[in-house]
């Protein structure tokens, strides 16, 4: 199966011209379904692979939903029980990784940017994939074709999705094999061409949308003045807890108690439960905060980066009630 031009009269003798180069549309629905599977793949690693870290966004997520729905003193009980809870799995890692990587507290944030990586590379690699599965014109068609339907211009047919075309094949009449060549219609091809312009879309679209978010979580997570900066806008400034903090407690606080893990928490929390229960538990994180480990953080050497070092390790041990000790983790099913 060819294409020839219908301002082409001739029909070309040359064998490499007349080869079967329409054959792509048997396997449309084969790779439709290995770009579905390539878009699960990621979310499947993310939930696998979050678990061995100290962060389990999912459950935590859940039991914020819940103080939404609660009032008064207990919604405040709820609060406070979920901020002790953070507390602790921000400080407590999985014991089967007792590498320093694992205790830097970046574990769960270089994990969630390389999933995000993962379904970046994913949208634009299969732009390219498609352009090469579909003749290696895809990527100039869906953009002409958009300007051509932005600018009302009728459809055109193109070479990727012809309509019409020329088959070859042979019919044996008794001794001898004849040869034959007749115009076929390929009614298919109206749908494929409708179906992967909306797929051009599609993963242009989510391609730049992912990219977008991609850069903003590397800067909120990545940098330490933005780190600060992001914490700073989900504090209720004109609670108490946050007057009693000097600006040097303040940057310890984000940079070496919540560190990265601790602000990619709160940014699911924001996200999936709204703004005012992120208040209500960042001013409660500060007051815990303030009570065990400011006194310690304050005479202690900084740290590099946001990293936590030893020196604070031991500090806060040193400074930690007993009772915060033989307290036990709250299980979040």
């Amino acid at each position: 199966m060819y294409r020839i031009p219908f301002d082409q009269y001739d029909i070309p003798n040359d064998p490499t011209v007349r080869e079967d180069k329409l054959s792509y549309y048997r396997w449309v629905p084969v790779v439709l379904a290995l770009q579905a599977l390539a878009f699960y793949i990621p979310n499947y690693l993310w939930n696998m692979l979050h678990k061995q870290t100290a962060v389990n966004p999912r459950a935590i997520v859940n039991e914020v939903r819940k103080c939404r729905e609660t009032h008064g003193n207990e919604r405040e009980k709820e609060v406070e029980t979920l901020a002790i809870y953070i507390t602790e799995t921000i400080d407590e890692f999985n014991p089967r990784y007792q590498k320093s990587f694992s205790r830097n507290g970046w574990n769960a944030t270089i994990l969630y940017l390389l999933i995000k990586l993962l379904y970046l590379i994913n949208c634009f690699g299969q732009l390219f994939m498609l352009d090469k599965f579909l003749g290696g014109d895809y990527l100039t068609w869906g953009f002409d074709t958009l300007i051509d339907v932005a600018q009302g211009q009728p459809w055109r047919e193109s070479e990727i999705f012809p309509r019409v075309i020329l088959c070859d094949f042979e019919v044996r009449k008794l001794a001898n094999i004849q040869n034959y060549t007749v115009q076929c219609v390929i009614m298919m091809n109206m749908i494929n061409e409708k179906l992967y312009l909306f797929l051009y879309c599609w993963l242009l679209f989510v391609g730049i949308v992912t990219l977008l978010n991609f850069v903003y979580y590397i800067v909120i997570l990545c940098l330490p003045y933005f780190r600060t900066s992001f914490i700073l806008l989900n504090v209720n400034k004109s609670h108490r807890s946050f007057h009693d903090f000097s600006r040097k407690e303040f940057r310890r606080f984000v940079h070496d108690f919540l560190r990265p893990d601790g602000v990619l928490l709160l940014q699911f929390i924001r996200q999936h439960a709204g703004g005012r229960v992120t208040y209500d538990l960042v001013n409660e994180l500060l007051r815990i905060f303030k009570g065990r480990y400011a006194s310690s953080i304050e005479s202690s050497p900084p740290t590099l980066k946001g990293f936590r070092g030893e020196n604070f390790k031991n500090n806060l041990a040193e400074h930690a009630p007993s009772t915060y000790k033989e307290n036990k983790m709250i299980q979040v099913i």
